[in-house]
């Protein structure tokens, strides 16, 4: 088995062709593409909304492997039967590659072979660090000490793959007290591969006070998933989210609170935010908050009307459009008048895809 196939999500972080900390901008799903320009469009270019939906990669799915020191531990596939791999535990862990190949990988994006290099050293790196604790400690001793956003990126992905006590506890220090933002950012990136309510506490702290927009972008990746919060623990959560999506100056932000109040609104009331968002100046965030209506599954009047309102309206950018279409497809079976509407941007769609 190569050690590629150990790292799936990192093969994933190259491929998206932006760097690690700082660009890893994804949503909590990915949004669908643009298909079709409206007739009377006068909203802007679709460019910047489409490049967030090209950027979105299903990391969340990636769940970090568990840490069986000393033994064949792998992220990925087992290994076909019969094939022999082992693992050098007798060296000094060498990282050099692996941080070369990412600064490479960041320096020239669009090259199909450097990404797969930079994938290729990933792996290798991740297979090591399952079996070989002193190589855990090293990387993270490195990832304490580096500066470079590309260097951190990398450290980020592939220590996030390893469920190891010690990887957690060094990102909840980092995440709290690196002096740096960029490494601050790293440590959320890794505490966002974990998953777990502590990293959703961390998280909303460092909303409430973080200044660097890289760090808080970071931290709000790390916001974990509602399953199984009590009430008391998701208040915290939505005010969070709210205040973000109302007050933030960074449209990213305001995009992804949109969608994570998709998932976390508990009643109509929290998800009042999100439909207001669908009248925010920015394309990217009226598309995330009409695809946080598809995430929320709410089929009250008041949001099947505003999803309805924005497809009858020809002035409404292309990716809000396609987003609201989606959600309203989905909260069938719709009122008659919703229907035609939907029913009718569906026909505008085709025919537009066809002429292509």
């Amino acid at each position: 088995m190569s050690p590629r196939n150990l790292a799936t999500g990192i093969a994933i972080l190259f491929a998206v062709g932006v760097g690690f900390v700082g660009g890893r901008f994804t949503a909590p799903e990915p949004e669908p593409a643009r298909s079709v320009a409206r007739r009377g469009s006068t909203g802007a270019p679709a460019t910047a909304a489409s490049e967030q939906v090209a950027a979105a990669a299903p990391l969340a799915a990636t769940e970090p492997a568990p840490c069986v020191h000393g033994e064949h531990a792998h992220a990925g596939d087992a290994p076909p039967a019969g094939e022999a791999h082992t693992v050098a535990l007798d060296a000094p862990l060498d990282l050099e590659p692996m941080l070369e190949a990412a600064r490479r990988a960041q320096d020239d994006p669009e090259d199909h072979g450097v990404r797969e290099e930079a994938a290729d050293r990933a792996g290798e790196v991740l297979e090591r660090l399952l079996a070989d604790p002193a190589a855990v400690r090293q990387a993270l001793e490195t990832l304490a000490r580096s500066t470079d956003a590309s260097e951190l990126g990398a450290l980020a992905a592939v220590l996030g793959q390893v469920r190891d006590p010690e990887v957690e506890e060094a990102a909840i220090n980092l995440a709290q007290r690196a002096p740096d933002p960029q490494r601050r950012a790293a440590a959320f990136d890794i505490l966002d591969a974990f998953d777990t309510p502590h990293a959703r506490e961390l998280a909303l702290d460092a909303l409430g006070r973080e200044r660097d927009v890289a760090v808080r972008r970071a931290a709000l990746r790390a916001v974990a998933e509602p399953e199984g919060v009590s009430r008391e623990e998701a208040d915290p959560v939505v005010r969070q989210l709210t205040q973000l999506l109302r007050e933030d100056s960074d449209a990213e932000l305001r995009r992804r609170s949109a969608m994570l109040l998709g998932r976390w609104a508990r009643d109509e009331a929290e998800l009042q935010p999100v439909l207001q968002a669908l009248r925010d100046p920015d394309p990217v965030v009226r598309g995330g908050a009409a695809f946080a209506l598809e995430i929320a599954q709410r089929r009250s009047p008041q949001v099947i009307g505003a999803l309805s309102t924005l497809l009858a309206d020809p002035t409404t950018d292309v990716d809000t459009a396609e987003n609201a279409w989606r959600a309203l497809g989905s909260l069938s079976p719709l009122p008659p008048d919703a229907h035609r509407v939907w029913a009718a941007y569906g026909e505008e769609r085709t025919a537009a895809n066809e002429v292509r």
